[in-house]
């Protein structure tokens, strides 16, 4: 029987875990990027403008069919946090987002960005409406920690927009 200190057992463990971080860290955005899409959606159809006809924001706009399509649940969300927690590559990975509270002072009170402004532009535009009278948002979720995900996760449906546990609007996702 090959001991736990093998190299071998090593090299194995250490190509395992460098593929889960990949699909976590993978899922990870793709939560993150579903998320932002939640805000920005709604101030879409607020400004009456319609998202096929700006391009720069499918990365966000498909996040969420693409996350269903990796089997996305509150279980598989919990066991990310628990994994992210314990890896040191993961835990202090930036979230996908992490500058745009630095835009949005910008668009408080400005009109739409060209349809050719970068994603983050369309972010930060959308979160500076959400004070407006005819739209509701939330603030951009936190990211998936162990020990805020049983507030994420825990739920059969997911209350914070990280992993998508079934509400409405989202093809069985969110």
């Amino acid at each position: 029987m090959a001991s736990s200190r093998s190299p071998r057992i090593g090299r194995r463990l250490a190509i395992l875990t460098a593929a889960a971080r990949k699909k976590i860290a993978r899922r990870q955005e793709l939560r993150e990027r579903a998320a932002a899409w939640d805000v920005i959606r709604p101030a879409l159809e607020a400004a009456r403008i319609d998202p096929a006809g700006i391009e720069r924001l499918w990365p966000v706009s498909t996040a969420a069919k693409v996350l269903a399509g990796f089997g996305d649940s509150p279980v598989l969300c919990s066991a990310d946090a628990d994994f992210i927690a314990q890896d040191p590559v993961l835990a202090s990975r930036q979230p996908y987002a992490v500058d745009i509270a630095e835009r949005v002072p910008r668009f408080r009170g400005q009109p739409p960005p060209r349809p050719d402004a970068a994603l983050f532009d369309w972010y930060a535009w959308a979160l500076a409406q959400r004070g407006s009278d005819n739209l509701r948002h939330r603030a951009p979720p936190p990211p998936l920690t162990r020990h805020n995900r049983d507030a994420i996760c825990g739920n059969a449906v997911c209350p914070a927009d990280q992993c998508g546990g079934g509400a409405p609007g989202r093809g069985g996702l969110r």
